[in-house]
This record gives C-alpha cells, sequence and structure tokens, in this order.
C-alpha cells in the first residue's frame, strides 16, 4: 500500500479539531501506518516542524507519523498521478490531499482520495459491515452500500461457474463492484479463480470468459483484462485494491431473482484500513492474495486450466 499525503491536508485537517469518528480514524491510519505501507510526502518534513506558522498540533502529529521507516518523498507525485503508468503496478494508492479539483484520481484510475473539502468520504475506507443476505433480496444489489473506487478485482468460488450457468448473479455483482468509468487507456484488471472438485464438472474456460466478455464490453465503456482461472481455492473472496468480502457460502446465491431458504449467509466486509488489536485485515488480505498468486503461477497450470493473459495488479 502506497499512502499518498500533502502538506496542505495535514495543516488543514489537524486545524479542523473534530470529534467526529471519522476524523479519529483518519488520525489513528496515518500515524499507525504499517510496515507494508509507504507514506510518500511531497514536502520537507523537517522544514515544515521548523516552521512556527504551522503550530503545535501539526508538529506533535506530523512527528508522530513521520518517525516511521516507510516514508519517502516525491515532490512530483500529483503530477505522475495522471499518467496510467503511475498505476499500473501497485495494488493500493490512497491519497489524502487538500482540495486539489483539477485532479480526477478517482475517476480516471480508480484510486481512494480524500480531501479536506470532504472528510466525510473516508467514512467507506473505515468501514466494516456484516450484510445478511437473505430472502429480502433479489440480487447484489446491497453491494452498492460499500461501493468505493477500485482498479482490480478477483473473485474466489470453485462452483461459481457451476451453479451460475446464466452468469446471473456475476454480472450483478460485477455492475455493483465495478467502478462507473475509468480512463480510456487504462485497464480495469478483472480475475475470477475456481475449479469443481469433480474433474467431471470441468467448464471451458474460454467458452466461459467468451460469454463473460461480451457482458463487460456491453456494461462498461472502459478496457477490461478478463482472466479465468480453473483452479481450487478453498474459501470464497471478494478482493478489490480497499476491500476483503467473505462469504461462508459461494457467490452463486441467486436463481432467477431468488434465494432460498437453506442459502441464506452472512457477507464479511472489511476495508484494509480495518484493524482491531492484533487483527489487520489488510495483512489477511496479502496472505490470501498471495495463496491467488500461487495458482496463476502454478507451473502444472494447463491451457485448458485458463483463458486470459493472468494479469492483474493485485496478483503481482
Amino acid at each position: 500500500m502506497k499512502v499518498y499525503l500533502n502538506k496542505a491536508f495535514l495543516v488543514n485537517f489537524f486545524s479542523m479539531e473534530s470529534e467526529d469518528d471519522v476524523y479519529r480514524d483518519i488520525e489513528r491510519f496515518l500515524i499507525r501506518i504499517k510496515s507494508s505501507a509507504e507514506l510518500i510526502l511531497n514536502f520537507d518534513f523537517f522544514e515544515a516542524c521548523q516552521d512556527p506558522s504551522n503550530g503545535v498540533i501539526f508538529r506533535r502529529i506530523a512527528g508522530k507519523i513521520l518517525a516511521q521507516k516507510t516514508r519517502s518523498q516525491n515532490f512530483n507525485f500529483l503530477e505522475e498521478c495522471q499518467a496510467a503508468s503511475f498505476h499500473n503496478h501497485t495494488k493500493q494508492h490512497i491519497f489524502f490531499l487538500d482540495e486539489v479539483p483539477e485532479l480526477s484520481i478517482e475517476q480516471n484510475f480508480g484510486c481512494f482520495v480524500v480531501d479536506t473539502t470532504n472528510i466525510r468520504r473516508a467514512e467507506v475506507l473505515f468501514q466494516v459491515k456484516e450484510i445478511r443476505v437473505n430472502q429480502k433480496y433479489r440480487n447484489w444489489n446491497f453491494l452498492s452500500l460499500i461501493k468505493h473506487p477500485c482498479n482490480a478485482l478477483i473473485i474466489t468460488d470453485n462452483y461459481i461457474f457451476f451453479n451460475d450457468r446464466s452468469h446471473e448473479n456475476m454480472i450483478s455483482i460485477l455492475k455493483n463492484i465495478m467502478p462507473n468509468t475509468l480512463k480510456e487507456n487504462f485497464e480495469f484488471h478483472l480475475t475470477i479463480i475456481g475449479a469443481h472438485q469433480d474433474p467431471e464438472q470441468r467448464y471451458q474456460v474460454e467458452k466461459e470468459k467468451d460469454r463473460l466478455q461480451k457482458f463487460l464490453s456491453e456494461e462498461f465503456k472502459y478496457s477490461i483484462n478478463l482472466t479465468i482461472i480453473q483452479k481450487y481455492h478453498h474459501d470464497r473472496y471478494i478482493f478489490t485494491n480497499y476491500y476483503k468480502i467473505t462469504s461462508p457460502r459461494g457467490y452463486s446465491l441467486f436463481r432467477n431473482n431468488r434465494i432460498s431458504e437453506n442459502l441464506e449467509t452472512t457477507l464479511d466486509c472489511k476495508s484494509i484500513a480495518y484493524f482491531s488489536g492484533d487483527y489487520s485485515a489488510e495483512t489477511v488480505m496479502l496472505e490470501e492474495l498471495v495463496k491467488c498468486r500461487t495458482l496463476k503461477n502454478d507451473s502444472n497450470l494447463l491451457t485448458s486450466d485458463y483463458a486470459g493473459n493472468k494479469i492483474n495488479r493485485l496478483l503481482t
């Protein structure tokens, strides 16, 4: 994870001194940057701390933040982040900025941006939701409750193509998670992993890819790099750049806009910023992505086991 921070955000944010939960969440997050994350500044921290106009609060808080070893400087990141190449090989970019109206990082590249004009925008970055999926629902529209910017998606479910023959569930999930817009020359990465335990129930990966690609081309106006890997994966996850969604049951719950009582389940939805005690959602997510990467890179993976080029920035 790379966290970008500019000086104006830090100064203006801590001058607000609000007691709202979202302010405390942002402060805790910045102070508690994990070793797996890199904090990147576009200002000279030591010079800023010596400036009395920045105030005691700034110097005290910034001292905690920047005492960490995982910080670096990039004075040009606001310019560089407007190019597609900047976003191609990093799983998560999070920007904490003062108002920069000419930037469209979120809309163009599916990155999370918090600015001081809309601090409450950060709520989705810190929320934890347990969503009970029962018979009152007809599809996956409730995933819009946690819709957030992203540019990569992985779904793991061994029976998704076996139980979701019409792609009813897959299409509904993608409609409610994938971004509405991305820059024209920037690819969204989508990978689906899973295989029925019964070898007699294997599916034709190229056929499933063609069917799904047709829907994607009709629904979304940006480029989508789709890979399907027919390899057994024990757990059922949805990963985006910023969220880990876990289901005790598979993701093919709905049939003809109905869900049977014995298929009801509860989704556990956590952002990578969530931590409690020794638990870190980011750490768990990274560990699970290693397993997905191992399946993708398996030397025994036959050409009949996958369709697509296996590129996904979450698996680099």
